[in-house]
């Protein structure tokens, strides 16, 4: 089982398996859980400020020094900017914590560390941003579709082309530098989540998948 068809693709060249030995079955999206999740936890950000976050491990993959350097840039014009960014250190938190701090940022980025429950962070930001070099299936960004929050992204996998309507719901960062995240940031300013209504996400289902098998 692969959760793409890029995934699939990659598995039947690996494992030279024929193709009806390997289907597609996206990844499931847990709405219920969800729901649940940011129905019991007040908005702890400063609304005063344009609150962006940034989910996933401390690890080169995620292109967090570029991110970083990113909102060095925007504050230069807009100084109620604060960047969160949620995830468990893999190498990385020594090297982006020294970067924050060279670059003197300390009051602009927070690194929270791993959050157990992060929906609220996604439920109550004004952006999620995902400056990964490359993704499998970003479960985050499909959960703050979910969400209808403003998303900037690279195009770190198949399916980011298929959540991100520019300028409608959010921007897709075409080349992976300090400069064009910065300015995808700035385009996403204007991107109200109250008047985003993203269209039904239809995922893998267990399910069907089982009954498909059970009776082919």
């Amino acid at each position: 089982i692969a959760q793409t068809n890029e995934m699939r693709e990659e598995a039947l060249n690996f494992y030279c398996l024929k193709e009806k030995k390997c289907i597609v079955l996206p990844n499931l999206l847990d709405k219920d859980l969800i729901n649940k999740s940011i129905s019991y936890e007040f908005n702890n950000f400063d609304t005063s400020k344009y609150n962006i976050v940034a989910s996933g491990r401390l690890h080169k993959v995620k292109g967090y020094s570029i991110l970083i350097k990113s909102i060095s840039i925007l504050i230069a014009t807009n100084k109620d900017v604060h960047l969160y960014i949620l995830g468990s250190d893999k190498g990385e938190e020594k090297k982006l914590r020294k970067l924050i701090f060279d670059l003197e940022l300390s009051k602009y980025i927070t690194l929270c560390g791993f959050i157990p429950n992060p929906y609220p962070y996604y439920y109550n930001c004004d952006l999620f941003i995902m400056t990964s070099l490359h993704e499998g299936f970003p479960n985050s960004l499909l959960e703050n579709y979910y969400l209808n929050t403003p998303l900037v992204s690279t195009k770190c996998a198949e399916i980011v082309n298929r959540l991100i309507f520019p300028s409608i719901n959010g921007y897709i960062i075409e080349n992976l530098n300090s400069k064009c995240v910065s300015d995808n940031i700035k385009k996403a300013f204007n991107l109200n989540r109250k008047i985003i209504n993203n269209p039904v996400y239809n995922g893998g289902s267990l399910n069907s998948f089982i009954l498909k098998k059970l009776y082919a």
